[in-house]
């Protein structure tokens, strides 16, 4: 028997308001549209239409809803999440992309879109995850970059999110390797690129072990992931400013997303470690500090200076 499409989306954003989901609307809907395989603008069109949903249909959705009031996160029940124009496969056990990296790459792309680059742009991502950054980057890079060749690396330590990365990477041609992302000596194929790299980028693990996640969502990541392996979090974030400054030659570009606690320690430590000018703060779209750029120096030396936000 069919059962009335807004009805049925009226009874399921109930279900996980009162499970405690914060989108319980738009979670609903979402879930609605990919039981019917259609996109959320074409619901609303069936929904003003009085569409019904079939037996089949409706069984679908509730199976979907019953993992989503457990607080399986929205993308792992879909297999997939949209991250600054691509997409990408997720998967149990693996780093889930934040809308907040987004910013990120953005501006990445908009600094490397106004660079000059005489030869093959070289552009590695640190702890990749799904391959998030790496496969942005190289959607956008192509859009921008016109003729300009391009060759894109990927790193990651953990052999389950490298089979994932590899398979989301394949086909933007992005070479992944399996490894410590704060040890590119330790990798081969990346050993040739030390001090030639022009653009790192990370979003490594960097929640402090003091203050462990308790969205549920969130506890679905792995720790290896979360964690920055120190009580504030900046152990992990440090080393990846440090291999970052290996990797790139003078002038090149770095990116790296942290915990908004993290703004003023990292930004202090980058300038007076003596490899690294122009050490700038960016804030999310709450106004929080959310990652860092910075340019590699010519000269190993000191230069301390104001954190700039």
């Amino acid at each position: 028997m069919a059962s009335d499409l807004g009805r049925i989306l009226s009874q399921a954003t109930a279900r996980l308001s009162t499970a405690g989901v914060d989108s319980p609307r738009y979670d609903a809907r979402v879930l609605a549209a990919h039981v019917l395989n259609i996109e959320l603008g074409r619901l609303e069109v069936l929904l003003a239409l009085g569409h019904t949903l079939t037996d089949d249909e409706t069984a679908s959705l509730n199976s979907l809803l019953s993992q989503r009031e457990q607080r399986v996160p929205l993308q792992l029940i879909l297999g997939r999440v949209a991250f600054a124009g691509v997409e990408l496969d997720v998967a149990s056990g693996v780093f889930i992309p934040r809308p907040e990296t987004e910013l990120l790459a953005e501006e990445a792309l908009k600094r490397m879109a106004a660079e000059p680059y005489d030869d093959e742009l070289i552009v590695i991502d640190l702890c990749t995850g799904t391959g998030a950054l790496a496969a942005a980057l190289v959607h956008g890079l192509r859009t921008h970059a016109g003729q300009r060749s391009i060759q894109v690396h990927a790193v990651e330590i953990d052999p389950h999110a490298h089979t994932l990365a590899r398979r989301n990477l394949d086909r933007w041609d992005v070479e992944v390797h399996l490894g410590d992302a704060t040890a590119p000596e330790s990798l081969p194929r990346l050993v040739p690129l030390l001090g030639t790299v022009d653009a790192v980028v990370s979003n490594p693990p960097y929640v402090p072990e003091r203050q462990p996640v308790t969205q549920l969502e969130a506890q679905a990541d792995p720790a290896l992931a979360l964690y920055g392996g120190s009580p504030d979090g900046t152990l992990i974030p440090l080393r990846i400013a440090d291999a970052a400054a290996r990797l790139l030659r003078p002038g090149g570009l770095f990116l790296m997303e942290h915990d908004e606690t993290h703004a003023t320690a990292l930004v202090e430590a980058l300038q007076t470690s003596g490899f690294w000018d122009a050490v700038t703060v960016h804030l999310d779209l709450a106004d929080r500090p959310r990652f860092l750029s910075a340019r590699r120096a010519d000269l190993v030396v000191p230069r301390p200076g104001p954190v700039e936000v």
